[in-house]
């Protein structure tokens, strides 16, 4: 079945269920850690889906249109609350009689525990970037709970079996049902976790540490921060030189100590400075060297151009250049509309290149929009884009249809031929208006002229006054 909000309809029904319950400690994280992030939308159909399965248990179940009455929403509304809480984590979506009428099945996910989130790479990121440095501070300082025992105490604490008594032939060959049990158990308490970064091919690790040996930093720390090193290099394109820097600057010289939160600051602050030249001095290379680098037939010089820069520059630089030759400036807003987009990891950074230039250059807008954006990613996610090419394929389809070529010919999903709208006479270019059926007699057109004669008389005498 495929995923767009086009194949949900209101009468869909749902089950659903989790292999944990909420806590207190849990409602608060969801409102202070993730409702930033996923919306509020998304924040209130977590909660009813909460609630529902805290009451009701394992028979917990409902209809698509309770939702959309709940939240007031329209189902293209619901289907992305739903994906970025898939997105976050907190919610895995599977669906089942997908031949006859389908069953939604919602696996809600517990929220990470605070500490756990602060070491999460992409929803830290997320949370510094929306909440900002102070903010994040305090929930820090709030959550992440230390002890304080002074330095000459000594552990006098009981262990178990000095306490309680357990038979040893027991613990030596534990009863079927033990082990039957506890297996089950393990199975279940794997979480449902997001879907990380694996691609390490552009990162070279072992360049890292070489050139970090000449600094302070304990570079058996980086094994450590792995994930969130190539997070950071993906989101805003930090070479080996560059991030060797920022570790350096973001580890304290007297402890030799790392600060992870630290990093994500420095390297936030370090771009809203930058200012580096434009992307399309690379798009303005030759067009036979262009043509040269690549097999694609289908495009035209500029375009093949245009596919060779987009896949040097990653997509917050690739933005900054288009604006800049524009004079205008990347704001916060598009910042974590990529950002956003670059996590769900549907498209390589060249692909969403692709969706800035379309969007900015070919429909002319000055900034990018968060609603035509998840417009586009849903359209091609649909279609299956995958790479740059087949990006600026499908813009050569939507083109060709709405220009009322063969796509414009499409029919729905109910069989209908798409309603194609054509233009009225008046509003074409070469209309020249059309000649009365009936011509004026001589008294008609001799009476328009005595009127035309009068209204000049009389704008010449107040000119004249």
């Amino acid at each position: 079945m495929a995923d767009s909000w086009q194949q949900l309809n209101a009468k869909d029904h749902f089950n659903i269920q989790s292999k944990s319950r909420l806590s207190n400690i849990d409602e608060q994280v969801l409102s202070l850690f993730y409702e930033p992030i996923i919306g509020p939308v998304s924040f209130s159909l977590i909660n009813w889906l909460w609630t529902h399965f805290q009451i009701e248990g394992k028979s917990a179940q409902g209809q698509n249109v309770e939702l959309l009455k709940t939240l007031n929403v329209d189902l293209p509304t619901l289907y992305e609350a739903r994906t970025k809480l898939e997105a976050a984590g907190l919610l895995r979506t599977y669906v089942s009689g997908v031949q006859g009428t389908p069953l939604f099945i919602f696996e809600l996910i517990e929220p990470l525990k605070p500490d756990q989130f602060f070491q999460d790479d992409l929803l830290s990121i997320l949370l510094l970037d929306i909440i900002g440095e102070d903010s994040y501070k305090n929930l820090a300082n709030e959550f992440i709970l230390t002890t304080d025992m002074p330095t000459d105490s000594k552990d006098i604490s009981k262990s178990f079996l000095e306490i309680f008594h357990v038979a040893s032939d027991k613990l030596q060959t534990k009863p079927d049902l033990i082990s039957n049990i506890g297996n089950q158990a393990q199975q279940v308490s794997q979480k449902s976790v997001r879907k990380e970064i694996q691609d390490e091919n552009d990162f070279d690790f072992q360049f890292l540490a070489e050139i970090l040996q000449k600094s302070y930093v304990d570079t058996t720390q980086l094994n450590d921060f792995r994930t969130l090193i190539l997070t950071e290099h993906m989101l805003y394109g930090l070479d080996e030189t560059a991030m060797a820097k920022v570790i350096t600057a973001a580890t304290d010289i007297a402890t030799n100590k790392f600060n992870p939160n630290r990093l994500k600051t420095l390297i936030s602050e370090q771009y809203e400075r930058q200012s580096k030249s434009p992307v399309h001095e690379k798009v303005a290379e030759s067009d036979e060297e262009a043509v040269a680098s690549t097999n694609e037939n289908s495009f035209s010089a500029k375009e093949v151009a245009l596919l060779n820069s987009v896949k040097s520059y990653d997509p917050v630089d690739f933005l900054n250049g288009i604006k800049q030759e524009t004079g205008g400036f990347v704001t916060s807003g598009e910042q974590r509309i990529l950002r956003e987009l670059v996590s769900r990891q549907l498209f390589s950074t060249a692909t969403v290149n692709v969706m800035i230039f379309y969007i900015l250059n070919d429909r002319a807008l000055p900034t990018l929009n968060k609603n035509l954006v998840d417009t586009i990613a849903n359209d091609w996610s649909r279609s299956k884009v995958n790479s740059p090419e087949s990006a600026l394929a499908e813009i050569h389809n939507h083109q060709k249809g709405r220009d009322g070529g063969s796509h414009s010919k499409k029919r729905t999903q109910s069989g209908a031929p798409k309603r194609v709208e054509t233009l009225p006479d008046w509003a074409k270019d070469d209309y020249t208006p059309k000649q009365r059926a009936q011509s004026l007699s001589k008294a008609e057109i001799a009476d328009l002229d005595k009127q035309l004669s009068e209204l000049q008389n009389r704008n010449s005498e107040e000119k004249g006054d």
